[in-house]
């Protein structure tokens, strides 16, 4: 594997010439301020991994979009506020990660991620979600922690291949029963929101074996949830603070 790492400020790009580096498959240029990214890096056709994490960037690199094999994308903590939807040319794309950003909003296309994986885009300021995203077949883990949501995203509820989901740090109010359709769910982080009652529907999320909930809902609803781990012996409950919980 050739990588190309200009970690912890190496020095300041305000351009980048690519044509030597063809044989790369990794570029990591993590905590450069960059300007612009420049077309010519679609010339690198064996590149499978990028990083743009803590770069300043303004807006998404459009440049990417080009880059078809591109299997992860590191794009976190940037002042990113729109995601083009043209993401979804990005077929082959496995993992992404948007945290930190400034969106609103994501686009439906992301549905079009057919390889997709991992999604993080934690700490941002999204309240909902298109309904595209319940077309994501191969999704694992969704990371939407640290944002605006009030309502959980429906979208997500059907996704049977999704093990790993984390809201927590949100608004929400309650938890829909659609989210049994999460069949193979193990992990559920649903700590810091504001729900009052315990959602019936985990009990028929029969793999889950972390669940994450805060400890004043705990207290409301003790025996709810001694019979979902009655019913499921390897479930762990946890609270907030990510201790476990001895009921």
């Amino acid at each position: 594997m050739d990588i190309l790492d200009f970690l912890r400020k190496n020095s300041r790009y305000k351009s980048m010439e690519t044509e030597k580096l063809k044989e790369l498959d990794v570029i990591d240029f993590s905590w450069n301020p960059i300007d612009k990214v420049v077309d010519s890096i679609t010339d690198l056709k064996k590149l499978r991994e990028i990083k743009f994490s803590w770069c300043e960037l303004k807006e998404f690199p459009l440049a990417l979009i080009k880059i078809n094999e591109l299997e992860i994308l590191d794009l976190f903590e940037n002042e990113i506020k729109v995601i083009p939807l043209e993401i979804a040319n990005l077929k082959n794309l496995k993992s992404m990660d948007l945290g930190n950003n400034k969106l609103t909003s994501l686009p439906n296309e992301i549905g079009e991620l057919e390889s997709l994986e991992w999604l993080g885009v934690a700490y941002n300021d999204l309240t909902s979600l298109a309904d595209g995203f319940k077309n994501l077949k191969n999704i694992k883990a969704i990371e939407f922690a640290a944002n605006k949501f009030e309502k959980f995203p429906n979208s997500i509820c059907n996704l049977e291949t999704l093990e790993w989901l984390s809201l927590a740090h949100n608004k929400l109010k309650n938890i829909p029963d659609c989210v049994e359709g999460m069949e193979n769910l193990k992990v559920l982080n649903i700590s810091w929101n504001k729900i009052e009652t315990f959602p019936n529907s985990l009990l028929n999320l029969k793999n889950l074996e972390h669940l994450l909930i805060d400890t004043v809902l705990i207290n409301k609803e003790i025996d709810s949830i001694k019979n979902l781990v009655a019913q499921n012996k390897n479930l762990i409950i946890y609270d907030e603070r990510e201790e476990v919980v001895q009921l």
